[in-house]
């Protein structure tokens, strides 16, 4: 067995072992720079989905407030409506007792004659 041809092939695996460990660190770095460029888009997606969602919870805040706004407006004009109905009712019945009062008091008068 010639010492100096084993040397040479125990050279050449080494070699040949320190570069496939020198493109596997490499393969690891760079899925390591891929994960961290994963992550950062991952993050920067989770903080553009929280201003939507904030952007959301402010229009849904926006169409509650007008939601209840217009109730309100709708339940004004019903007991304005209710308002004015009860006051001519009432206008109704105070006129009726002033013809029922002036009808007594022309059959009064018709009785003195």
């Amino acid at each position: 067995v010639d010492r100096a041809a084993v040397a040479e092939a125990n050279a050449e695996a080494a070699a040949a072992a320190s570069a496939a460990a020198a493109a596997a660190a490499e393969h690891a770095s760079a899925a390591a720079v891929a994960s961290e460029a994963r992550a950062m888009t991952a993050e920067a997606r989770c903080e553009a989905l929280e201003v939507e969602l904030g952007d959301l919870k402010q229009e849904l805040s926006t169409a509650a407030a007008g939601g209840r706004n217009e109730l309100s407006a709708i339940e004004r004009k019903k007991r304005a409506k209710r308002s004015r109905r009860n006051a001519s009712e009432g206008e109704r019945k105070r006129k009726a007792v002033a013809d029922d009062e002036h009808d007594e008091m022309n059959d009064d008068h018709d009785g003195d004659e």
